[in-house]
């Protein structure tokens, strides 16, 4: 049965007293399409005057709610808009619908001023959307909210089994001359790493030649040790492997007027807990400028200066200047390239932390996906000359590192804006002294965000 409403409920609201005076009676549905129409046109005293009397009929239609919120929020209601919005999430049933409702939940919340809880808002809305036009509508909406939002975080996880978590060496043996000492304790253990990332950041206020931020972050890693463990190494505990490093630190970029790139300065003082002990304080300082070559090519050069205090051993303490060159291209089969190249001066009072080196690490892209993946090639070439020899048994110490890296990212198996990335990696270090010679292969599981 067609349910009526009255016209000079609609007109009074939309048109005037003149029109108001015409009797005549419009359907729901086309009393629901005014409402949307006076919304668009910026009329929201209108709008809800029509809502509130089709929710009369509807009281639970999550559209209706929503619309509603919408008009409370733009007659300057803000908390009332919330509140409406959440009723409409809770009366939401289908999966387009709790969709629609999360997005207006998270406009409300943003209008209110609560930018980060928009943000979590329209993770849900971007979880329940199907449609791939409002999955990008949403994530547009998700980059509009961070840029006006001075508060903003971001967290990593990743499981890597690897066959060495203690970074042992290939050869338990070592010879000096006619001596031969074997270590049965220094071999590889598997095991599994787990790493977590977490980082606050508060936004400044910024200008169109300004922007810079504080921020608070940490890195933690956690270690299950293989059944192996208790025999090669007994006195060894899982905890032994753990790493922590907590660092607050301030980020600027700067644009001078008449150039084309931009300037980044960031600061940053840390402290490192091994085995949950605290054993280093450190402080950095990156000065660096970034400019775009021509359409779709980034080029970026920088200098760090970094300070470490070793608090177990002083004598392992050191300063260090690195200059590094960063490049990212697209090729004409859509793929893309990037490029990185790094040369590096320690200096130290030990002689196995003192001494030069030389890091590149290139990384292509595939143009298409394989299997829904989008995947990344990589390889890292490292070669470090240390100052000194560690001893009067040994020459020189010198050391090659390779990598080899596959990242595989599924970007169709979101989960709140957050993707499953499974990472490979094999490594090895050939070193003039055989106490650093090393073999390591990772398989690890990540969730990284695309927000």
């Amino acid at each position: 049965m067609r349910r009526y409403l009255r016209a000079w409920l609609l007109c009074a609201a939309a048109f005037g007293p003149f029109e108001a005076a015409q009797a005549a009676t419009i359907d729901v549905p086309t009393a629901t399409r005014l409402a949307d129409i006076l919304l668009a046109d910026n009329q929201p005293a209108a709008a809800e005057v029509i809502l509130r009397e089709l929710l009369k009929r509807d009281p639970d239609n999550p559209d209706l709610l929503a619309a509603m919120s919408r008009a409370q929020t733009g007659t300057g209601d803000a908390k009332a808009g919330v509140d409406t919005a959440r009723r409409a999430f809770q009366q939401a049933s289908t999966k387009a619908e709790k969709a629609r409702t999360a997005r207006r939940m998270a406009q409300a919340l943003s209008a209110n001023g609560n930018k980060t809880r928009a943000q979590i808002w329209l993770r849900r809305a971007g979880q329940y959307a199907e449609d791939p036009r409002m999955k990008q509508a949403i994530r547009q909406e998700f980059d509009y909210v961070r840029t006006r939002n001075p508060l903003s975080y971001s967290f990593d996880f990743s499981i890597k089994p690897s066959d060495n978590v203690n970074s042992a060496p290939t050869s338990n043996t070592l010879s000096y001359g006619p001596i031969t000492i074997v270590n049965l304790a220094n071999r590889p253990i598997s095991g599994i790493e787990y790493w977590s990332t977490a980082q606050v950041a508060w936004r400044l206020p910024s200008t169109q030649t300004r922007q810079s931020q504080f921020d608070l972050s940490y890195i933690g890693r956690r270690v299950s040790l293989g059944s192996e463990a208790d025999d090669i190494d007994p006195d060894l505990s899982a905890s032994d492997l753990s790493f922590d490093r907590l660092a607050i630190g301030w980020r600027g970029k700067f644009r001078i007027p008449g150039q084309k790139g931009v300037f980044d300065l960031g600061t940053q003082i840390f402290r490192d807990l091994s085995g949950g002990d605290p054993y280093q304080n450190g402080q950095a300082l990156t000065f660096g400028y970034g400019w775009q070559p021509s359409k779709g090519r980034h080029a970026r050069v920088s200098w760090t200066v970094q300070n470490q205090n070793r608090l177990d051993d002083g004598t392992f303490s050191s300063l260090s200047n690195r200059i590094a060159l960063d490049w990212a291209t697209p090729l004409p089969n859509r793929g893309r390239l990037r490029f990185h190249v790094a040369l590096s001066d320690t200096q130290s009072d030990s002689t196995q932390v003192a001494g030069s080196a030389l890091d590149m690490r290139v990384g292509y892209v595939l143009p298409e996906p394989i299997l829904t993946a989008r995947i990344e090639l990589g390889a890292e070439w490292r070669i470090a000359e240390y100052d000194a020899p560690i001893n009067s048994l040994f020459d020189r110490r010198s050391d090659d590192r390779f990598a080899f890296t596959t990242n595989a990212t599924f970007p169709k198996l979101d989960v709140y804006g957050f993707v499953p990335v499974l990472e490979m990696r094999h490594e090895r270090n050939t070193s003039t002294v055989p106490l650093y010679d090393t073999r390591s292969t990772t398989i690890g599981l990540s969730l990284r965000s695309i927000y």
